[in-house]
């Protein structure tokens, strides 16, 4: 958990390259392409996905992260200095799944970046969890499989997509 949240705080200060970044506005995108389905998949990223099926969709990562007993992945958007995405991986599968600052990617109910937070606990109800750190906090709601990045202002700035608990 203390991992989880050292790593979501260095996403919100950090940032995918070409194909996904690159890739027209939403309004062009094919169907999908950006939808965020808690406890599932971010996009074309599923949880249980191979590492080399990721690093096929958006190439060499930009950061990697061996330490412990899962690694982690990053790739930042070449134009967009706060935006990237990231996986982290246990035996080179997709364990979780973390997005900071991107717009695009959307739940079916419209939830992500830039969403209140009142927004999300209005759709989504009471979070199972609140973790408060300096700046911001992280809300999970376990049994969904998603987590919320939330910035001072109260609003969406990060998503976190992992196994339904």
């Amino acid at each position: 958990m203390a991992r989880l949240c050292l790593v979501m705080l260095m996403l919100t200060a950090a940032v995918l390259p070409a194909p996904a970044l690159g890739a027209p506005a939403a309004s062009a995108a094919r169907p999908g392409e950006f939808l965020v389905v808690p406890g599932l998949s971010m996009g074309p990223i599923t949880i249980g996905m191979r590492l080399e099926a990721v690093e096929n969709i958006f190439g060499d990562p930009s950061k990697v992260d061996p330490t412990g007993q899962t690694q982690w992945y990053e790739w930042k958007s070449p134009d967009d200095h706060l935006r990237s995405i990231a996986v982290e991986t246990l035996q080179n599968t997709v364990v979780l799944i973390s997005l900071a600052h991107d717009p695009r990617y959307r739940t079916s109910q419209g939830l992500g970046d830039g969403t209140a937070f009142m927004e999300v606990r209005h759709v989504l109800g009471r979070p199972s969890s609140t973790i408060r750190l300096g700046g911001f906090s992280i809300i999970q709601y376990r049994t969904l499989g998603i987590g919320f990045v939330i910035d001072g202002s109260g609003r969406v700035t990060g998503i976190i997509i992992a196994p339904r608990v």
